[in-house]
């Protein structure tokens, strides 16, 4: 074999093996992502079952007050319709310290910094966990099966869209009795609970959401709009 040739096939070699190590190397951080957003997701889920025995719901407007009374650093400063704004409750009344927990890995978020006076909790950016409400009200807990979390979603709008490129093509789904479910995100950018079933979202017989719920999802405020 001529020394071109050899050296050509070396070049091959060398290229394919850089592309495989950095490919591996990816699939290992990406997993490693998909870990930290399960972990995450159902801290938080315990940390809002804890909130709901507290004040008789998951956070919602209508707990707000009495969030406010019991935290008045808080007053006025829970407002809002994104999850980071219902999330909030959460640290207000000392049930989350930390705001990483609410991280995702996605194309908008970033990991929080920890300051939590305020409106300084959960700020744009720090919360990669859409929450699924009942219009505006906390949905009931009386099907565990019903999604409270979802991750990662493409981008602020709600409309149930999930990012295929965040978290290896799954989607991390966090039910009301805290347990999880990674479901692939279908090429049309959808979840579906089963192969071939219901979307997330699905209402009418048979759904986990039934005939009388209107499931919505209040996604997270970003820092910077995903185009």
């Amino acid at each position: 074999m001529s020394t071109v040739k050899t050296t050509a096939l070396i070049a091959v070699a060398v290229v394919g093996a850089a592309l495989y190590f950095n490919s591996s190397s990816l699939i290992r951080r990406m997993d490693t992502e998909r870990r930290v957003a399960i972990r995450n997701g159902t801290q938080i889920a315990k940390a809002m079952l804890q909130f709901r025995e507290r004040f008789g719901s998951f956070p919602d407007q209508n707990t707000v007050l009495a969030v406010e009374l019991e935290s008045p650093q808080f007053k006025g400063k829970l407002n809002g319709n994104t999850s980071n704004d219902y999330f909030r409750q959460l640290i207000a009344v000392g049930l989350v310290k930390d705001e990483e927990l609410f991280y995702v890995r996605t194309r908008y978020t970033h990991k929080g910094d920890n300051i939590v006076d305020g409106l300084e909790a959960l700020k744009d950016g720090e919360v990669g966990f859409g929450y699924i409400m009942n219009g505006d009200r906390a949905i009931d807990i009386d099907n565990p099966e019903r999604v409270l979390l979802v991750a990662p979603l493409l981008d602020d709008s709600g409309h149930e869209e999930f990012d295929r490129n965040a978290l290896l093509g799954d989607a991390i789904l966090v039910c009301c009795n805290g347990s999880v479910i990674v479901r692939p995100i279908s090429i049309d950018n959808k979840v579906r609970l089963h192969d071939g079933g219901d979307c997330v979202l699905s209402t009418g017989r048979g759904t986990i959401w039934g005939t009388e719920i209107q499931p919505v999802i209040k996604p997270p405020k970003i820092r910077i709009r995903a185009h």
